[in-house]
């Protein structure tokens, strides 16, 4: 269970929210912004309803252990009202789904937030355990370490899930779990793809060789496949349940949509680094190798191939 759990948050955003006093705390602070002669506060009282019934259906899916879709409706009730108690439950989800780098940016935007005075003791109360969270986070968030050992740096490009690594040989801080590392040559030439498990709270180190392998090249394209098959199913999932969303205001069919369409990408884009990997070079040959390794620091394929 949370450490504010579903009473704390209705009860953040029950009869405390109604204080004139809590105007810029209101949605998207627009409250204070608003006369009551235009309405402003008929519509304030609208949105915090909305982000209440947002706030129980993330608490309901949070308790499930449906962290994705809890995300999304705590994140649609933070659009309709900035409430504290509601971030620190979004970015709890995002603890829960290891995503440390995210919840640690959101958990310091938390306790970096100026609150109104006279705020509700619910707000100051989950701006203190955001402090409190925080900490725990930074203790957790593991760290990567690449080397390339026949290669100097500046002929070296790293990349750590399609993303340029900034430096290489120092650690970089990435979530726990499973990583792609490609290393390449700089203007193409030989490559190599290793994906690697970092250990949540530690420092793990991967040293990459850019010469030829003597194995023999595995041509399957079976990985490939599979990869592409399962994005384009998640995405027309997500472009299916889309297009429903669009014409009901269903919440539920939205937040479906959103998964669906985030699988295919995930999907489309493994699959096409798996072709990417064993496609023909530069030269005109297909030179791409790929081998199971036992290794201590927790990489599994290894992939190597000439571009």
């Amino acid at each position: 269970m949370r450490s504010f759990p579903m009473l704390l948050l209705l009860a953040a955003i029950g009869p405390a929210w109604s204080a004139p006093s809590l105007a810029q705390v209101g949605p998207r602070r627009e409250a204070s912004q608003t006369s009551p002669q235009a309405g402003g506060w008929g519509k304030a009282a609208v949105l915090k309803e909305q982000a209440r019934a947002l706030t129980h259906k993330g608490d309901e899916l949070y308790d499930d252990g449906k962290y994705e879709e809890a995300y999304y409706f705590y994140n649609e009730a933070l659009q309709r009202y900035d409430a504290p108690p509601i971030a620190f439950s979004r970015a709890q989800c995002l603890v829960k789904l290891g995503r440390l780098l995210e919840a640690r940016a959101q958990f310091t935007s938390l306790t970096e937030d100026d609150l109104p005075p006279m705020s509700p003791r619910e707000f100051i109360q989950a701006q203190a355990e955001a402090s409190v969270e925080l900490a725990k986070i930074r203790l957790r968030i593991p760290t990567l370490r690449i080397t390339v050992t026949d290669a100097p740096e500046p002929a070296v490009k790293i990349t750590v899930d399609g993303k340029d690594a900034p430096h290489l040989d120092q650690p970089i801080q990435v979530d726990p779990g499973e990583h792609m590392v490609i290393a390449r040559l700089q203007g193409g030439g030989e490559m190599v793809a290793r994906a690697i498990v970092v250990p949540e709270g530690k420092a793990t180190r991967l040293e990459i060789s850019l010469l030829p392998s003597p194995l023999n090249p595995r041509r399957s394209m079976a990985p490939a496949i599979v990869a592409l098959g399962v994005g384009a199913v998640g995405l027309g999932i997500g472009l299916v349940t889309g297009i429903l969303a669009a014409g009901e205001d269903e919440p539920g069919l939205t937040a479906a949509s959103m998964v669906g369409l985030t699988v295919g990408g995930l999907g489309l884009g493994t699959g096409a680094t798996l072709l990417l990997v064993r496609s023909v070079g530069h030269s005109g040959h297909t030179a791409t190798q790929i081998a199971h390794r036992p290794s201590l620091d927790g990489a599994g394929l290894l992939l190597r191939g000439s571009f």
